[in-house]
């Protein structure tokens, strides 16, 4: 019988633990408790507790176990499982366990698909550093290609997952190419899509904050104009302490995460106030909702950025920029000069 199912002495349905179940989920937290450093047995072992019940003793939800015993949403939880089932497919192909940011641009494509896009970062990372954003990339020219048939490599048109692998890859890289090949694509003409925020904001950023404590989504070279103290590995585990920059990742689930970590660093007091930036798009997404509580400042104004492999041009989209803080006159004299600062004029009457 399913355990799931037994029976008790009155003849109801028993759906208390079994020994062997209250041992494979001691098995499995104990998987979780080594998260972050072991990311792949953490998402096995939430994937294992969500699907079996194994939580049903002591929580009658997984989400209401995961607030209790981990301080997880499920959204978290879920995102760490899709990670996992991600890393088990890359695990096969490469040295080192990819990083959860990198796994998430690859949730969406079937496994095969996304060994064959992290192998093809791998071979055109600029400076040999894969990131999510060239991974983003890559994933889209996969999804865009799929949708239709494919040359074989024979002259015979076929279903994009009846094409070997070989063949997907040098679509993908010939995709790829023509796509750094149109100038008047901005988005593709560079090798990366992650784009240094222009000094002039970042001087600005310092007339709000006065110095930059955290810079959670910088990166080495980005930094040498930001100057803030960088968090590497999984910087969405850490508090955020003092003031905080944040120029947002164009992967639309790790900007959604970061949104959501940071306003709960400030409404909880270990931010203290916290300027971050982010393409004018972010704004129809539902994670944005949170910051229209603040103050922003829509980009009206041409601002040359750079990019990581040395374009300086104007960034592929618009800006936001959003502040959280008391001191907002100060945020209003630094950013007018870029754009139209803003608040919702309904927030007092709510």
């Amino acid at each position: 019988m399913n355990e799931l199912m037994r029976t008790n002495a009155g003849g109801g349905v028993d759906q208390s633990l079994s020994e062997r179940e209250r041992q494979e989920l001691a098995a499995h937290e104990a998987a979780i408790h080594a998260w972050p450093e072991a990311r792949m047995p953490a998402g096995r072992g939430l994937k294992a507790i969500r699907d079996g019940r194994r939580h049903r003793d002591t929580h009658p939800s997984f989400g209401a176990y995961l607030a209790a015993r981990w301080g997880f949403t499920r959204q978290r939880a879920h995102q760490l499982i899709a990670a996992a089932d991600v890393i088990t497919d890359l695990s096969t192909t490469v040295d080192k366990v990819p990083p959860e940011r990198h796994a998430r641009p690859l949730k969406r494509l079937s496994a095969d698909d996304r060994r064959i896009v992290y192998a093809a970062a791998q071979k055109m990372a600029p400076n040999g550093k894969v990131t999510s954003a060239n991974l983003t990339l890559l994933a889209d020219i996969v999804r865009d290609i799929a949708t239709g048939t494919v040359d074989d490599g024979t002259g015979r048109e076929v279903a994009w997952h009846e094409a070997s692998s070989d063949r997907k890859a040098m679509l993908i890289h010939e995709q790829y190419c023509q796509q750094l090949e149109q100038p008047q694509a901005t988005a593709k003409s560079s090798t990366s899509l992650d784009w240094y925020t222009a000094r002039p904001v970042v001087d600005a950023v310092r007339e709000v904050l006065g110095t930059i404590d955290i810079g959670p989504a910088t990166c080495e070279e980005a930094n040498r104009t930001v100057g803030a103290d960088m968090l590497d590995g999984e910087a969405l585990q850490d508090d955020w302490p003092g003031s905080v920059f944040l120029n947002l990742p164009s992967v639309n689930d790790l900007a959604e995460d970061c949104v959501e970590h940071v306003v709960a660093q400030y409404d909880a007091g270990i931010a203290t106030a916290v300027v971050v930036v982010a393409g004018s798009e972010a704004v129809w997404n539902r994670w944005f909702l949170p910051l229209f509580d603040h103050t922003l400042c829509f980009v009206t104004e041409q601002i040359d950025s750079e990019c990581p492999d040395g374009i300086g041009s104007t960034p592929p989209r618009g800006s936001v920029i959003v502040y959280l803080g008391r001191d907002v006159d100060r945020f209003v004299r630094a950013f007018r000069r870029f754009g139209r600062v803003m608040r919702r004029c309904d927030r007092e009457s709510e």
